[in-house]
C-alpha cells in the first residue's frame, strides 16, 4: 500500500508559483520589463515542489515493513515488523512495539493523504486482514 502526501500541499506550492508569476508580470509592466531573479526563482521552485508533492509517495507499507520517504531527496526510514498487530494507534499517533517497547513512529499525520491515512488505520485495527498488496 503506497500513501502519498496531502493533495493540499502540492496544490499550495502550485497557487504560490502561480501568485508568484502573477506578480512577476505586474512588476514587468509597471516596471523596466525585466522580471526580477528572485521572483522567476520562487515562480519555478514552487511549482516543482508542487508537482513532486502530488505525486510522491509518503508511507509504503509492504510485507514486513513500513518505508517512511523524506520531504526532500533520497533518504528513507524503514520499519520492519512480524504482523499488524506490532502496531498501535494512540491518539493521532502510530506506535510500532520494538521488543515490547511501544516506540513512536515519526509520521505526520497531517500530512498523509487523507484516504490513504484511513487505510492504514484500518489495516492495523482490523485483525483478520492480512499485509495488503500494491
Amino acid at each position: 500500500m503506497k500513501i502519498g502526501y496531502k493533495k493540499a500541499i502540492g496544490t499550495m506550492f502550485i497557487l504560490l508559483g502561480l501568485c508568484t508569476c502573477c506578480s512577476a508580470a505586474t512588476f514587468t509592466r509597471t516596471g523596466n520589463g525585466e522580471i526580477p531573479v528572485g521572483l522567476a526563482g520562487v515562480f519555478w521552485i514552487s511549482l516543482l515542489l508542487g508537482f513532486l508533492f502530488l505525486r510522491s509517495t509518503y508511507l509504503e507499507l509492504t510485507q514486513g515493513s513500513l518505508v517512511v520517504r523524506a520531504w526532500f531527496g533520497f533518504a528513507t526510514k524503514s520499519y520492519k515488523f512480524n504482523s499488524h498487530q506490532d502496531f498501535t494507534v494512540h491518539g493521532r499517533k502510530i506506535l510500532l512495539n520494538i521488543q515490547d517497547n511501544p516506540q513512536p513512529l515519526a509520521i505526520s499525520t497531517w500530512a498523509a493523504d487523507r484516504h490513504g491515512w484511513e487505510a492504514l488505520l484500518k489495516w492495523i485495527q482490523d485483525s483478520n486482514t492480512a499485509a495488503p498488496q500494491e
